[in-house]
C-alpha cells in the first residue's frame, strides 16, 4: 500500500477541492443537505487533505473556538479510501496544527455509530448532541498533551 501524504492548510483552491470530497460523502452518500455543510466556517478554519496515490482520498477541518479550544470536524474519506488510516491521519494532523496553535482542547461532533472509533484514537464521550439530516450525533473531546 502507498503512503498516505497529508497537506493542512487555508488554500482556498484546496477548500474547494475539500468541499467536493464533503458533498460526495456528506451529500450524496448519507443524503445531509449540503447547507448543512456549508456552514460559513470553511474560510477560517484549518484543512487537512489526505492523498493516496496522488488521489484525494480525504478530508477533516480544524476551527479555533477560543484562544485555547478547538473543533475537528467535516472527517470524510470517499467510500474506496475507508479502512485504509485515513480518517487517523488528518485527524492526528489537524491536532499536530492545534499544539501549533496553543490549543490544549480538541471537541468533535461525530455521528453516534463512530463513537467506539474515536474512543479509540484518544476522544471520550461527554454527551449527546442532537442531529445532523437523520444521523444521532455526540460530543467528544480530547485534551492534547
Amino acid at each position: 500500500m502507498s503512503e498516505i501524504e497529508v497537506i493542512v492548510t487555508q488554500a482556498q483552491n484546496l477548500i474547494e477541492r475539500a468541499q467536493q470530497v464533503r458533498y460526495q460523502v456528506f451529500t450524496l452518500e448519507q443524503l445531509i443537505p449540503n447547507e448543512i455543510d456549508l456552514d460559513g466556517k470553511d474560510s477560517i478554519g484549518w484543512h487537512a487533505l489526505g492523498y493516496l496515490s496522488d488521489e484525494l482520498a480525504g478530508v477533516a477541518r480544524l476551527v479555533q473556538v477560543d484562544a485555547e479550544m478547538a473543533i475537528i470536524s467535516r472527517v470524510a474519506v470517499l467510500d474506496t479510501f475507508r479502512n485504509k488510516g485515513v480518517a487517523a491521519l488528518l485527524i492526528s494532523a489537524l491536532e499536530k496544527k492545534a499544539k501549533v496553535l496553543n490549543i490544549h482542547l480538541i471537541e468533535l461532533f461525530p455521528h453516534e455509530f463512530l463513537r467506539k472509533y474515536y474512543e479509540s484514537i484518544g476522544y471520550h464521550f461527554i454527551e449527546k448532541a442532537g442531529y445532523a439530516a437523520r444521523y444521532p450525533l455526540l460530543r467528544m473531546g480530547k485534551k492534547l498533551l
